[in-house]
């Protein structure tokens, strides 16, 4: 009713009042939108039928982007402010939009002149009221990303595939997704039948494979006991069997592993015949010594035999079990300079032959040292009478100063030469020799080498 009463004037400005308010509202929203965009834009005004435009407008956007203050340019040609505009191919643009009024898109391309360089994506469109709009993206970040990673990656691709070295990428699933040149060599398969089509597990023998996959999922879960290094068995294309040294670890970031693969069946051969060979020498020297003391033919074997067992049931690394056989096969080569009368003497020996006795260490250690062995030959041979108390020879050492595989030849020792006929006794018995070392468990003799002896004997039915 009170509208109805209301004169038409009242009304029209009421309606105008309306529409100066959604007019402000409007305009204060695209200033905000104006204001706050990461793209550039900038309002030109065309001069002189097209062939000049001035700049009316920028937002904070392009101030950042072309390092620029907005009080600097505004009024002033864009060819002054942007000389390479022309150069760039976007003054045309300019004013095709202008004459046309279609809206252009202007490709990603690279703007310089001067004062700035820089990668530009442009949208040119025109307002109703002729004026002429430039939106713009800045990406030269991303193209100098992407440049620097295109780099990088030719860079550590021809090092990849250049390397000398047969090299694999293998996927979450285990399939290889790429391979170099080498690995072709290695396996007598081209690139173009690996890649993406066979799985890794297929050229490991069925041996290796499971332990190949524990040590794998163990990488995956970054565990400390993961081992990246380890030999195995590769199966060719042909069939054949080549030893590995494989080098694997997991690409940081990924569920992918990158791993070398380096052919030692050259080298496993060579070292197997270079181990053949000194097999023999031990041997020949383990029999020139027994020749000197035929009463105690066989003791170095025998003493090798208890030992290396002895080893095997501390569950010792097998490389250090290999160490002690080849040691206490030749642990009394010093014996090879003492008078034949005096080893086999079947009666008590003088102190002085006594002391001859003693110093076979020490002379089997100056015979073996120049030798180069994989292990410490020499010093074990050196440190086999020594005792955990000290009253051994012919260091009186004790405790840890001693090699372990130098205890571990002392307790074998100990049971052999009892449980054995002498020039100058009869044979005590292997019972006997036990009850030595049990007897002496922790004084003269290490605790853990008795236990493992006295089990071997009463428990695993060793005999020599």
């Amino acid at each position: 009713m009170k509208e109805a009463n209301k004169g038409p004037r009242e009304k029209e400005e009421k309606i105008y009042k309306q529409a100066e308010q959604a007019m402000l509202e409007s305009e204060e929203r695209y200033r905000e939108l104006f204001n706050h965009m990461s793209s550039g834009v900038v309002i030109y005004e065309a001069k002189e039928n097209g062939r000049d435009f001035i700049i009316k407008n920028i937002n904070p956007a392009v101030e950042k982007i072309k390092k620029i203050k907005k009080e600097d340019i505004l009024g002033k040609s864009v060819l002054k402010v942007f000389p390479g505009v022309k150069d760039f191919g976007l003054f045309k643009v300019f004013q095709e939009v202008w004459k046309t009024g279609k809206p252009q898109h202007y490709p990603l391309s690279l703007y310089q002149d001067q004062r700035i360089t820089g990668w530009r994506e442009n949208y040119i469109y025109r307002l109703p009221s002729g004026e002429i709009v430039a939106v713009y993206d800045d990406i030269t970040e991303c193209r100098l990303a992407e440049k620097e990673l295109k780099e990088s990656e030719e860079k550590y691709r021809t090092v990849f595939e250049n390397t000398g070295t047969a090299m694999i990428i293998i996927e979450e699933d285990m399939t290889i997704s790429v391979t170099n040149r080498q690995v072709e060599q290695l396996s007598g398969y081209s690139k173009e039948e690996i890649e993406n089509k066979m799985k890794w597990t297929e050229f490991v023998i069925p041996e290796d494979l499971e332990r190949m996959k524990e040590y794998h999922l163990l990488r995956r879960k970054e565990k400390e006991s993961a081992l990246t290094s380890y030999e195995f068995s590769l199966r060719d294309k042909l069939g054949g069997i080549k030893n590995i040294w494989l080098n694997i670890g997991m690409i940081p970031g990924t569920k992918k592993s990158v791993a070398s693969l380096t052919d030692i069946t050259d080298r496993k051969t060579y070292e197997g015949k270079l181990k053949k060979s000194i097999e023999d020498v031990i041997y020949t020297i383990g029999k020139i010594t027994e020749t000197r003391d035929p009463y105690t033919s066989g003791h170095q074997l025998k003493v090798s035999l208890l030992s290396t067992a002895i080893a095997q049931e501390m569950k010792l690394p097998p490389d250090q079990i290999e160490g002690i056989r080849i040691a206490s096969l030749v642990h009394d080569i010093g014996k090879i300079s003492i008078p034949s009368e005096i080893l086999s003497k079947p009666s008590k020996l003088s102190e002085i032959e006594y002391s001859l006795i003693k110093n076979h260490s020490q002379i089997g250690y100056d015979i073996l040292k120049s030798i180069e062995f994989s292990w410490p030959i020499a010093q074990i041979v050196l440190q086999h009478q020594e005792r955990l108390n000290g009253s051994g020879y012919p260091q009186g050492l004790k405790g840890d100063d001693i090699l372990l595989e130098a205890k571990i030849i002392a307790v074998a020792d100990v049971i052999e030469a009892m449980s054995s006929h002498r020039p100058y006794r009869p044979a005590l018995g292997i019972n006997k020799a036990l009850e030595e070392i049990s007897i002496n468990r922790g004084i003269l003799y290490v605790p853990e080498v008795v236990d493992a002896c006295i089990k071997l004997f009463k428990e695993k039915d060793f005999k020599f």
